[in-house]
C-alpha cells in the first residue's frame, strides 16, 4: 500500500463556484457546437443511403461509400462523447444500484485489461452502499477515471480505491456546495506522475488534455464532473507533480446496503495486492 499523502487544504466554496461558472460557459458553447454538427450529419447520412441504393453492388464506388460511412460513424461517436460531457441529463435513467458492486466490477475489468508491465499494485476498500443513479453514466465515469489513472501510472505505481458512506459535517457540506447530512464518498488515489498547478487548474475543462490528440479528447474529467453534478454530488481533485493525484467524489443520499450484502475487503485472487501494469 502506498504511503498516505499529507492532507491538503480543504477546497473553499469560492473556488468551486468559480469552476462551475467557467465550466458552464464552456459547456454551453461546446454543447451548441456538438448539436449543430449532429444536425449537419443527418442529411449526409440520408444522401449516403440514397447513393448506396443507386450504386451497383459491383461498382468500385461502393468502397468510397464504405469509407464515408465509417467516417460518419466515427464523428457520431465523438459527438456522442461531447454531448455526454456537456448535457448528461439528455440520457438520465436513474435506478437503485448496489454502487459498491458496480465500482468493483469496473475496477476488476480494468485490472484484467492491464498489460503485464510496468506494474500497478491495486488496493480496494469498498463498503456496501446503494445509490439512486444512472448505471450507464456511472460505468462511463468510472472508466474515464481509471483511464486517467492508467496514464498517470504508465511507469507503474500504486492505486487505492475507497468507497464508504459517511456523515458530512455542515461546514464541509458548505465548502462542497452540498446540502446533505450523509454521503457516499468515492476516492481514487494514485502515486503517479501528478500534475503541475497550471494543469490541475484546468483538469475539468472540456478538451483540455496533456495526452496526444490521437489518444485522448480531453473530455474524461468533464464527463465525470457533469455526471457527478447531475446526481447532486461534487467532485474535487488534488495533485502534486511527481507525487500523484487524488480524486474525491461525494454523492448525496447514500443508503448503506444490508449488512449481509457487504463486499469483501481487498480484491481476492489475482487482484489482491498483486502488482499490475500501467499504460505507456
Amino acid at each position: 500500500m502506498p504511503p498516505a499523502a499529507p492532507a491538503p487544504p480543504l477546497p473553499v466554496s469560492a473556488e468551486l463556484q468559480g469552476r462551475e461558472v467557467r465550466l458552464e460557459s464552456l459547456r454551453v458553447l461546446a454543447g451548441r457546437l456538438a448539436h449543430d454538427f449532429n444536425n449537419f450529419l443527418m442529411p449526409i447520412q440520408g444522401y449516403l443511403t440514397l447513393l448506396r441504393e443507386e450504386t451497383p453492388p459491383e461498382s468500385t464506388a461502393q468502397q468510397y461509400l464504405n469509407t464515408l460511412e465509417q467516417t460518419v460513424r466515427r464523428v457520431e461517436v465523438e459527438l456522442d462523447q461531447m454531448l455526454l460531457a456537456m448535457r448528461p441529463q439528455r440520457r438520465f435513467r436513474p435506478q437503485w444500484l448496489e454502487f459498491h458492486e458496480l465500482v468493483q466490477r469496473i475496477l476488476e475489468a480494468w485490472i484484467r485489461a492491464l498489460p503485464s508491465a510496468p506494474t500497478i499494485a491495486v488496493r480496494q476498500e469498498l463498503d456496501a452502499c446503494r445509490l439512486f443513479a444512472d448505471l450507464t453514466q456511472w460505468e462511463t465515469a468510472l472508466q474515464q477515471l481509471l483511464s486517467n489513472v492508467h496514464f498517470a501510472l504508465r511507469a507503474g505505481g500504486h492505486l487505492t480505491v475507497r468507497l464508504k458512506t459517511e456523515p458530512l459535517p455542515p461546514a464541509r457540506a458548505a465548502e462542497l456546495g452540498l446540502s446533505c447530512e450523509s454521503v457516499i464518498h468515492l476516492t481514487l488515489q494514485d502515486d503517479g506522475v501528478g500534475m503541475a498547478p497550471a494543469t490541475e487548474a484546468h483538469a475539468f475543462d472540456p478538451f483540455f488534455t496533456t495526452r496526444s490528440r490521437e489518444r485522448a479528447r480531453g473530455l474524461g474529467l468533464t464527463i465525470v464532473h457533469g455526471i457527478t453534478r447531475l446526481h447532486g454530488g461534487q467532485v474535487t481533485l488534488r495533485s502534486q507533480e511527481g507525487a500523484g493525484t487524488t480524486v474525491d467524489i461525494w454523492l448525496p443520499g447514500g443508503q448503506p446496503a444490508p449488512e449481509s450484502a457487504n463486499t469483501p475487503g481487498p480484491l481476492q485472487g489475482p487482484a489482491a495486492g498483486r502488482e499490475r501494469p500501467g499504460a505507456n
